[in-house]
């Protein structure tokens, strides 16, 4: 298949990454792709991946790596707290997450716009518990399409998503989220503004020159007035460091450091 069919090229390229992250053995995970279902995705595919694989050498791909491992984390912690809740992936491109952990009595829901979503159907096969909901998350009208989760929690997932909203939006998202879902909480990823140049440079040299990175986050901190809880974890936590190259290890250290990558978990309010 010809994604390009369904996606422009540079977003068929941006959702292609994290797939081929899941998809490919690194020392990270050398005895197996992270992910069989990404493998057997790819397989379908008809797309040059030769400039992925030029750019996203050890520590592009461990990025990614790291990223779905503390997602899947972050769903099993939630799962075990709320096996009947509701997870909501908030563009959730060609994602693979709901294949590594199926909810068993959970529902799970995939957010993105209608040619991601069309592309989802063509490639991925459906799951228990999993369904799509074809709409831009910045459309006030798509929390409708959620069933009421009631007292069984919600989980809200974006992974590699905000980073590509407009800062306004992002100012009007996050409390508009809580509004409607009070109770729930919010993991995703964040860019420094150091981080947010670096990583810009980077992924142009994927061939990527239209996807850039506009909003960020220097101070977790400062988000919390607006909600019940927030805290921020290392980007990197619980990745296997041994059998990486040192020029890998040097660069998780120096954002380890500069705090350049992270991930932010917001807990809303029960009631506004």
């Amino acid at each position: 298949m010809k994604i390009e069919a369904c996606l422009t090229d540079d977003i068929a390229r941006t959702l292609l990454i994290p797939l081929w992250c899941c998809a490919t053995p690194c020392r990270a995970n050398p005895r197996a792709a992270y992910d069989p279902v990404a493998v057997d995705v790819l397989k379908q595919l008809d797309f040059d991946f030769s400039e992925i694989r030029r750019s996203f050498k050890e520590y592009g791909q461990v990025c990614c790596l790291a990223r779905e491992m503390n997602i899947d984390r972050t769903v099993r912690d939630f799962l075990a707290r709320h096996p009947e809740g509701t997870i909501i992936n908030l563009g959730c491109g060609l994602s693979t997450a709901v294949y590594r952990k199926p909810p068993a009595e959970a529902v799970w829901y995939d957010v993105d716009l209608p040619e991601v979503i069309r592309a989802r159907q063509a490639l991925l096969p459906p799951a228990k518990g999993h369904r799509l909901l074809a709409r831009d998350i910045f459309d006030p009208l798509w929390p409708d399409a959620v069933e009421a989760p009631g007292q069984r929690g919600v989980l809200l997932l974006a992974a590699g998503v905000f980073h590509y909203q407009p800062t306004d939006l992002m100012g009007a998202l996050l409390p508009f989220l809580s509004g409607r879902f009070p109770g729930g909480t919010l993991f995703f990823d964040a860019v420094s503004s150091l981080g947010m140049r670096i990583s810009n440079r980077y992924v142009a040299r994927s061939g990527n020159r239209n996807a850039p990175m506009t909003f960020c986050i220097d101070k977790v901190p400062a988000l919390s007035p607006r909600f019940a809880a927030v805290s921020e974890t290392p980007f990197f936590h619980g990745l296997p460091l041994s059998g990486l190259t040192l020029s890998t290890r040097v660069n998780i250290a120096i954002v380890q450091l500069f705090g350049m990558l992270k991930y932010v978990t917001i807990r809303f309010r029960e009631f506004l």
